[in-house]
């Protein structure tokens, strides 16, 4: 990294119905797709108290990554 990365974070709940295939697929493609497409690192948290249920933290070369086309593509 050539300069100091922004942070980017996602809150949210999930509907019970989608929670086991949601967390699935963040797990096996969607946080490495945003890893290959330029991201640099990402990192998932669910709270045990509160709300939000899910904390998503990612570090970005820069806000304009979220405007992109493969950012769009991805997401």
């Amino acid at each position: 990294m050539n300069q100091i990365p922004y942070i980017y974070t996602v809150r949210f709940d999930l509907l019970p119905e989608i929670e086991i295939e949601a967390n699935q697929w963040a797990n096996t493609s969607h946080i490495q797709d945003l890893l290959n497409m330029g991201v640099y690192s990402a990192v998932r948290y669910k709270s045990i108290k509160g709300n939000q249920e899910y904390l998503h933290i990612y570090e970005i070369p820069n806000p304009e990554t979220l405007y992109t086309k493969v950012y769009t593509a991805t997401r």
